[in-house]
This record gives structure tokens, sequence and C-alpha cells, in this order.
């Protein structure tokens, strides 16, 4: 959590620059960006995945928890390629979903199956 940016927000507040409920909102977001970094600290993200004509392994990566917290950031917008295949998937998205749930999230396509998840 960003101490700085919350005093600037109360600042503002007490500045009459914004309002509480806006100031409020500006630090929720701030305590909900920082928050999986908290429950995920000691853990690591699996990204696995397999051919689904052969179960072959076709890329198995395990990275930390806040790393790919960090780096699903930079990968908004961008496109998802497996196998030649681009994903429609938002990686960002995924990655937040697995770290607030801890279940794993799979992905089907034509050629390839990508499994998400955490683990310890």
């Amino acid at each position: 959590m960003n101490r700085e940016e919350i005093l600037k927000i109360l600042r503002l507040v007490y500045d009459h620059k914004i309002n509480p409920e806006d100031g409020y909102n500006l630090i929720k977001e701030i305590v909900e960006e920082a928050e999986p970094e908290y429950r995920t600290k000691g853990k690591k993200l699996s990204i696995l995945v397999l051919d689904k004509f052969t179960g072959e392994k076709k890329a198995n990566i395990v990275i930390p928890a806040n790393l790919a917290s960090f780096a699903s950031r930079f990968l908004k917008n961008k496109n998802i390629r497996a196998n030649g295949v681009d994903l429609d998937i938002d990686l960002d998205e995924m990655v937040k979903e697995v770290m607030k749930t801890s279940d794993p999230i799979e992905i089907d396509t034509e050629d390839v199956k990508v499994i998400i998840r955490m683990i310890s």
C-alpha cells in the first residue's frame, strides 16, 4: 500500500478539492490493488499449457504470485497467443481472479488447454 498516495488523497479531501466520497473510492482502489500482495506472499502462480490431443505439456510456467500480479498489468489489452492461436482472454483479470479465489481457471481452445492456478 502506498502511504504517500493515501496522504495525497486525504490532503485533497481536506482542501475541498475532492469530496469525501471520491476520496474514499480512490483509497479503496489503492487498498484493493495492494490486497492480493498480502494474501499471496510466498505463493506462486502456475500457468500450464497442455496439448488437447496428446496431453503433452507445451508450457509450464511457475512464477511468484506478486511478480505475476505486477507483470499481468503490462499485458492489459495485449493479444495472448498459445500455439500460434490468439486467445480471447484478459490475462490481468484472470490473474486477479485466481489470486482472489485461489480456484484454478481453465481456458480451452481448439488445440490447447490453459490452466492458471495458485500453488504454495
